[in-house]
């Protein structure tokens, strides 16, 4: 956000953007930083292009593209990075919701029972029926947190060194950060992500009494003891509840079929490109 300050073209631009970065901060400082809370920012960040070479010949070819997923625990102020190629998977909700799922598996204790998320809104990604879905059954069926509030900052994403492998880049991740603690990093590929849609639709009903309306949403929460989804469309404002549970009763382990069969792979001119 700094860096966005202090590039801003006009001062209109650097005001808001000063606006952007106090609502953040407040948002952060409204939770506790240790307890009973955990409290995770994530979103993807710039991809990695392969190889990363300075040439016309490369920069006029189709190259790979390697996905970065960041996860910041604010509570800790440690972030853990998430690499996968594009051949290995896409940008998708399904490919979202498996990444959260492997980051509470791994750090999630037994005193914490609230969570709140932080992103951005992009409707392909995060701000969508399967993520709410998910919400939920953290909530209900996986029973690994008694609250879960989601958050929507409002809001409007050079690095130098060459790289050809995958491996390469891994290296510079781990080492992009020194204080308190360098990123830990987890690669993960094609058969790590899970078809959470598919799992998690046939619990909830496709049409839904009063239209979710998820562009204009700022907070989303849902509540152990409580059947319905909460959304507010302002972060002062009134909570609006949803039904979005079908009839079809809530099972004791949540099977979650994989999202992709095979490696789902790159287009043949990439291939061609990348082989030249």
């Amino acid at each position: 956000m700094e860096q966005k300050i202090k590039a801003a073209d006009t001062l209109e631009e650097s005001f808001i953007l000063e606006i952007e970065k106090t609502l953040h901060l407040k948002i952060a400082d409204a939770y506790p930083k240790q307890g009973s809370i955990h409290f995770l920012s994530f979103d993807y960040m710039q991809n990695l292009p392969l190889p990363h070479i300075t040439s016309n010949v490369v920069f006029y070819s189709l190259q790979l593209w390697n996905n970065i997923f960041g996860v910041h625990n604010l509570g800790e102020d440690s972030a853990t990075v998430y690499h996968y190629c594009e051949r290995e998977g896409k940008k998708g909700p399904n490919e979202v919701t498996p990444i959260l799922r492997d980051y509470i598996n791994h750090n999630r204790e037994d005193e914490i029972n609230e969570l709140v998320l932080t992103s951005d809104g992009c409707p392909s990604q995060n701000k969508n029926r399967t993520m709410m879905h998910f919400i939920y059954c953290l909530v209900h069926l996986l029973k690994l947190y008694d609250k879960v509030t989601y958050i929507f900052p409002v809001g409007g994403k050079k690095i130098t060194i060459s790289t050809e492998l995958p491996v390469d880049w891994d290296s510079v991740i781990c080492n992009a950060k020194k204080y308190p603690t360098p990123f830990s990093l987890r690669i993960i590929i094609y058969d790590d992500f899970k078809y959470m849609k598919a799992a998690t639709d046939p619990f909830f009903l496709k049409t839904l009494q009063v239209t979710l309306q998820l562009k204009e949403t700022r907070v989303v929460q849902e509540v152990k003891g409580e059947s319905t989804l909460s959304i507010k469309n302002t972060y002062s404002g009134q909570w609006t509840t949803h039904i979005v549970r079908s009839r079809q009763p809530l099972v004791p382990y949540l099977e979650i079929p994989a999202f992709y069969q095979c490696n789902p792979g790159i287009k043949h001119a990439k291939a061609n490109d990348l082989a030249n």
